[in-house]
């Protein structure tokens, strides 16, 4: 027996407002285009079972949920419905991912094509499979992978900030023990703020 679910079928209580991109009607009129959400058996399941551990009955909720992974996406959940996703009409649209760029300005990736000659399908690939964590860290998109790597790469440059404790002695821990990966790469002033 072959079961289909559509992982898209529990953000169809969308209201227009949430679901509609500023783009012509006509796109969304003939061709569909529009925000259809993924995660959805996710979203769905961790609401259910948050308000059953917290006691809360569905009608008097609202949640945010959060779905990370490989893939990443966040969802607001009212009164057990779907009220508004980050992932659009593909998964490549909202949070950045371990190979998906999530939102890019359009702009930026017409620019980008006429620069490198790239074509559409040139540009999709790279945004679906060579962005993200990946093409940030040009590493991998592991985060396990991303915090060893920062884990063997940040003690000398934090050694090195040590001085500046002598100012501030809040800035560096006393003994390295980990490395937050989201707070060294991805902060402006991670590297004086990393635990590692």
């Amino acid at each position: 027996m072959q079961v289909a679910v559509f992982d898209t079928s529990f953000h169809q209580t969308l209201a227009p407002e949430a679901f509609l991109y500023g783009l012509p009607w006509e796109y969304y009129q003939n061709l569909g285009v529009r925000r259809y959400g993924f995660h959805g058996t996710s979203h769905r399941y961790v609401s259910q079972r948050a308000l059953a551990l917290l006691g809360l009955p569905e009608q008097e909720s609202g949640l945010v949920i959060a779905h990370l992974g490989n893939g990443a996406s966040i969802c607001a959940v009212r009164n057990g419905r779907s009220v508004d996703t980050s992932m659009g009409m593909t998964p490549l649209e909202g949070l950045m991912m371990g190979t998906r760029s999530g939102d890019v300005d359009f702009g930026a990736m017409a620019w980008i094509a006429g620069e490198t000659r790239q074509t559409l399908s040139d540009l999709e690939r790279v945004a679906n499979t060579a962005s993200g964590l990946l093409g940030i860290s040009g590493l991998s998109s592991d985060l396990r992978v991303l915090e060893q790597a920062c884990m063997r790469a940040m003690p000398a440059p934090a050694w090195r900030l040590k001085p500046l404790s002598i100012v501030s002695p809040a800035i560096l821990p006393a003994t390295p023990r980990r490395c937050s990966v989201s707070t060294a790469l991805f902060s402006p002033a991670g590297l004086a703020r990393t635990r590692c």
